[in-house]
Formats: C-alpha cells, sequence, structure tokens
C-alpha cells in the first residue's frame, strides 16, 4: 500500500532494489555537552540507554554489526547512533567507520549520527571521502528551531549554528561532486511550545539543506531532567490520536522532496515514564495512514500554502520569577 509521504524503505528500495535495514552501533564516543566541553549532563531528555540497542557491543563494531545481520537476502547500513558520532580525532572515526564497512558484504551504506558542533575540517575530508565510496547519511540533531528551546533543553548550541553547518554540507557536496544525504532531527512536543510553534517547524525545515527528516514525538524517559521536571509539575504529552492528527498536518506543510525517515519516538518499555500509548509502532504508521487518506492529506498538499517561520524572533519563553518555565 502506497504511504501518503515520501518514505524512507521505499527511497532505499528504488536506490538498491533490495529491502534495507539499519544496523545500530555504539562506537564508544562521547558528547561535548557532557563531557564538559559544551555542557554537563547532556540534553535535559537524553538518556542514551533509551536509543542504545541492546544488542550492540561497545567498542566491538564487528562483532555488533555481526550480531544485527539476520538474513542474506537484505542489505543493511551500519548506523552510528550512539552519542556524537564525530566527535573523536581523525584516526579513530576512520577506523570505526572502516571496522563497519568491512564487518560483511551485506553493509551498503553507512549513517553518521552528530550534531552541528562537531565538524572539525578533518570531518569534512572525512565526509568526502567516505561519501566517494559508499551511500553515506550524516544525521543531525536540530533538535528545534526556536532558541529559547535549545537552551532550555540544555542543548549546548544556537539555532543559527544548525543552519550554518547545513549550509556548510550543502557547498562540501558541491564543491567536491559528492553525493551524500544529510537528515534532520526535530523534537515535537516540547510543552512551553504552543501547538502553532510547532506547527511552524514545517515551514522552517522546508528552508533547510536537508534531504531526510526524523520526527520524535516528545517523551519522558527515566533518570533524565525532564523526568525530574514531570515528577515536579505534570505536563500536557500528546496521545496518540493527538499525535497522529498533528503529524498529518505537518507532513502536508512539508516539501514533497524531503524523504521521511520517522515520524515518532520509541523507547523500551522500561524505560519509558510518558507517554504510555496503546498502540504499537505498527499500529501508529497503519493509523496514521488512514487518518491522511480519510482527510484527503499527504505529504505537499499545502505546502505552497505554507507560511514561513521566523523562529529566530522567538528567543525566549514565559517564566517565573525564579526562572522555571511555565508549563
Amino acid at each position: 500500500m502506497s504511504k501518503p509521504y515520501n518514505s524512507y524503505a521505499k527511497y532505499l528500495k528504488n536506490k538498491f532494489g533490495y529491502r534495507i535495514k539499519k544496523i545500530s552501533i555504539d562506537g564508544g564516543f562521547t558528547c561535548p555537552n557532557k563531557d564538559g566541553t559544551k555542557g554537563r549532563g547532556g540534553c535535559i531528555f537524553c538518556n542514551e540507554l533509551s536509543y542504545t540497542p541492546g544488542f550492540s557491543v561497545k567498542d566491538d563494531i564487528v562483532k555488533s554489526v555481526q550480531n544485527q545481520i539476520t538474513n542474506d537476502n537484505h542489505r543493511y547500513i551500519a548506523y552510528f547512533q550512539t552519542n556524537t558520532n564525530t566527535y573523536s580525532s581523525k584516526d579513530d572515526l576512520i577506523e570505526k567507520y572502516d571496522s563497519a564497512l568491512s564487518a560483511s558484504p551485506l553493509i551498503v551504506g553507512l549513517n553518521i549520527g552528530t550534531r552541528c558542533d562537531c565538524f572539525q575540517d578533518y570531518v569534512l575530508d572525512i565526509i568526502v571521502e567516505y561519501a566517494k565510496k559508499t551511500y553515506l547519511t550524516i544525521d543531525i540533531g536540530i533538535e528545534s528551531i526556536y532558541e529559547g528551546t535549545l537552551r532550555i533543553i540544555n542543548r549546548g548550541h544556537d539555532y543559527k549554528s544548525v543552519v550554518e553547518t547545513l549550509n556548510v554540507l550543502s557547498d562540501l557536496k558541491k564543491t567536491h561532486n559528492v553525493s551524500f544525504d544529510v537528515c534532520g532531527h526535530i523534537i515535537i512536543g516540547f510543552p512551553w511550545e504552543t501547538k502553532n510553534d510547532q506547527m511552524l517547524y514545517a515551514s522552517e525545515i522546508n528552508k533547510l539543506s536537508i534531504d531526510h527528516l526524523k520526527i520524535n514525538n516528545l517523551q519522558v524517559v527515566k533518570n533524565t531532567k525532564l523526568a525530574e521536571m514531570y515528577k515536579e509539575k505534570p505536563f500536557n504529552i500528546f496521545s496518540a490520536d493527538e499525535y497522529i492528527e498533528f503529524v498529518a498536518g505537518f507532513l502536508s506543510c512539508l516539501s514533497p522532496k524531503i524523504v521521511i525517515q520517522r515520524l515518532a519516538a520509541h523507547c523500551p518499555k522500561d524505560l519509558l515514564l510518558y507517554p504510555k500509548w496503546s498502540i504499537s509502532k505498527f499500529d501508529f504508521y497503519d493509523k496514521l495512514d488512514i487518518f491522511m487518506k480519510e482527510n484527503n492529506l499527504f505529504q505537499g498538499s499545502k505546502y505552497s500554502l505554507t507560511k514561513a517561520s521566523n523562529p529566530l524572533e522567538k528567543d525566549s519563553f514565559t517564566t517565573n520569577p525564579d526562572g522555571k518555565i511555565l508549563i
């Protein structure tokens, strides 16, 4: 059944002719927002155990890859997912990327998750070299288009830096005549943002130099600062039906050229506090497809009508005298 949006699965099938699966890898990297370079503790929503697969063996990349190859009829993309995977020395990055690509002949691509402030010149050189020899995707955590939100979540960089890095990567492709995909990652549902604030993400994303997009609904995960905030003062979180309706409208405003890699977050049940949706991952996507088709919505159906946003104007959100966010 065709999707009412530009799906990643279809994109990969058209590109390779095979079903493609991602192999998640913990390369043993850290993050400048955790080790003191930019900050301590990381983002308020981050618990790396919530997105580190149990079958990935830290620092044993070959074993991690081989553990996850389950079907010789499929092809696989090695996905460095945990923490900031361009945040290391040149030699270390090359050794780890090469280990992943050489672990199996079924590996057809490399996916590197990172953040906008970890692109030293040697990282850009590495990107060019790997783009020449494999299918390469660079994932960049945008998280929010609002400066106020980026400060609240302790992101450690501003939105301007995101835009600048995306433009550098776009120029890199042209200058060196190489091809690689850039995927942006955003989170929808921060409680201090209004629904209108959140819908404006679409018009801003349309202006960015990205090829793919991952959208996560906000989740409250154990052992995070966000969990402490929720315990102190619970806030509204999207129900499954509310989020399906929101995403349907969001996609209708999004450029049809952008490939959709993900539309909802998926955290291990033992770590997830809220929301406790009663539907599975697969049911979510089925219900979204049905909702969009019943309402004659598809990705880009309202694209030309989308009003351009100016996120940098929203520099702060309402606070109490003690500096706490009003939720």
